[in-house]
């Protein structure tokens, strides 16, 4: 009569092992958001970035550093 759609959410391990990739790489992870088709989106903390990342654009990126 009805069928109902598989749903693919990941598992706790994958969740823990993705956080915890992430956070070794020096991202901090603000936000896990888990969709039902199994998708896993990490937001990260916003407040906490280099200074490379503050720059606006590559040249300002280089003046900053010392390039120019």
């Amino acid at each position: 009569m009805f069928e109902r759609k598989a749903r693919n959410y990941p598992r706790t391990s994958d969740i823990r092992r993705l956080v915890q990739a992430t956070r070794e790489s020096g991202v901090l992870v603000r936000a896990v958001e888990i969709r039902a088709d199994g998708t896993i989106r990490l937001m990260p903390n916003a407040e906490l970035r280099s200074a490379d990342e503050e720059a606006k654009d590559e040249f300002d990126a280089w003046e900053k550093a010392g390039r120019l």
